[in-house]
């Protein structure tokens, strides 16, 4: 960006990918740090996903810093369907076709590290994910606070969508109260996509018919004051 607007940088490709990796369905950006997400790529063992993470080097070039491939990967588990960087060196990917706690229940997993390696430290899902729930299609990271959107969950009606929030103590990430729909919402893919940063959260819910004949999409805004307060929601 200049003073006169955006200019084209670069082109970036994965030259170790495949066709149908989904290279770029999702992608995120902290200084000279980016990671980007292939949920369909190709492994040994099947399109199981990968994210690869980039670093900008003194030459103003994007150079691929590593591949992160889920351990026990299985095909169909969509890993790095969403990612999530945050700006003290951790991440959050999500894999919402793992089958955790049933056929596309979901999981999310954080990493630790920089230039020396990445490495798993945490796995959200267990115990609260559901079959078809689909936990894991976005994710949102901020310093001691973690959330994984669940866009099929039918807790507060079919298929309504919710949020599971996490807040890190002494190391330890404690579930926190859900973000949910109101109460009897249908189909509306509540935490379908999440953004952050600072103290404002935003959920969306596409398919969210509100007073429209057509779902015309709903985004919910949170605000954190000792625990994440709905404050206002933005019509489609």
């Amino acid at each position: 960006r200049d003073r006169f607007g955006w200019l084209y940088h670069s082109l970036i490709v994965d030259v170790g990918g495949h066709d149908g990796d989904g290279f770029g369905s999702s992608l995120d950006l902290k200084g000279d740090l980016l990671v980007i997400g292939s949920p369909t790529y190709m492994t040994d063992i099947g399109k199981a996903g990968c994210v690869t993470v980039w670093r900008r080097n003194s030459m103003d070039i994007w150079q691929v810093e590593e591949r992160l491939l889920a351990q026990d990967r299985v095909e169909g588990d969509n890993f790095g369907t969403s990612v999530s960087l945050d700006s003290s060196g951790e991440m959050l990917v999500g894999s919402p076709g793992r089958d955790t706690n049933g056929i596309d229940s979901g999981l999310a997993i954080h990493y630790s590290g920089g230039q020396d390696g990445w490495f798993e430290t945490a796995r959200f899902g267990s115990f609260v994910a559901q079959p078809g729930d689909r936990f894991g299609t976005s994710v949102g990271l901020v310093e001691n606070h973690a959330f994984i959107g669940s866009p099929y969950s039918s807790f507060s009606g079919p298929f309504s969508g919710q949020v599971v929030s996490y807040r890190r103590s002494n190391s330890i990430w404690i579930l926190q109260p859900f973000l949910n729909p109101d109460p009897g919402s249908s189909g509306t893919g509540f935490g379908a996509t999440l953004a952050i940063e600072g103290n404002l959260l935003a959920v969306g819910a596409p398919m969210d018919m509100g007073t429209e004949a057509m779902p015309s999409g709903s985004v919910n805004i949170y605000r954190y004051q000792q625990e994440w307060i709905f404050e206002s929601s933005l019509q489609g």
